[in-house]
């Protein structure tokens, strides 16, 4: 280095700072409890998914005036669109392509995406909670039936959109979850036309294992978003 160099860098060279501490103390950082932080995400939930949810569960309140004797199809057929809905706004951050900005904030993206899937967890399990005994006590058909035709395609649907969005990327992820989401719907409803064929008991224990299946891949993959999130790195 030269001398003139050693000049230009002398002149320009910052002064150590004063009172830093001093200064700094001044500033006290908020603490937020973990309900405090979880309550705060709510408010982030898109209007659309919170739309979509009361929905669903008016939809489902008027299912045995409307469709009177088909109200078990019917609210067992909205239960994938619930699901859709959940998984799509878990998968908003990187739909959206902020998954990058949101890992480097005060909260980070490990730490939201938590809080938000134990929201999201919680509105599906209020449905299912309201659903699956209003159809239990108000349709004729055996009550354990009438409950796991609820909760497995909820799951079901869950653990397939879930596994999907930690798969594939973008929006390419969500248009397969809304194709996985209508072809079980459509499924749920195709069955009304042949109910014999399900209400047995050799059925019944089918519905159990895939409903046990489903809601720990459902677990599964949720935890495995989570952590997922450590991985996300700046692509300079």
């Amino acid at each position: 280095m030269s001398k003139l160099e050693k000049e230009i860098k002398a002149a320009f060279e910052a002064p150590k700072p004063q009172k830093k501490e001093e200064f700094l103390s001044r500033f006290e950082e908020k603490q937020l409890s973990l309900t405090k932080f979880i309550l705060s995400q709510a408010g982030y939930i898109g209007k659309l998914t919170w739309f979509g949810f009361a929905a669903i569960l008016i939809c489902a309140a008027l299912s045995p005036v409307t469709v009177n004797d088909s109200a078990l199809w019917f609210v067992s057929s909205l239960m994938p669109i619930l699901a859709l809905l959940l998984v799509s706004e878990s998968a908003r951050s990187e739909r959206y392509k902020m998954a990058e900005l949101e890992a480097v904030t005060r909260f980070s993206l490990r730490s939201v995406l938590m809080a938000r899937m134990v929201i999201l967890g919680g509105m599906g399990l209020i449905v299912l909670a309201i659903c699956a005994p209003a159809v239990m006590f108000l349709c004729d058909y055996p009550a354990i039936f009438s409950g796991l035709f609820v909760v497995t395609p909820f799951f079901l649907t869950s653990a397939l959109g879930l596994l999907t969005v930690r798969r594939i990327k973008g929006q390419a992820a969500i248009y397969s979850v809304t194709a996985e989401a209508f072809f079980v719907s459509i499924l749920v409803l195709l069955a009304r036309n042949c109910p014999e064929r399900y209400m047995n008991p050799g059925m019944i224990k089918v519905f159990m294992i895939v409903a046990a299946g489903s809601l720990f891949l459902t677990v599964f993959e949720g935890i495995c978003r989570i952590k997922g999130t450590e991985e996300i790195t700046w692509s300079w």
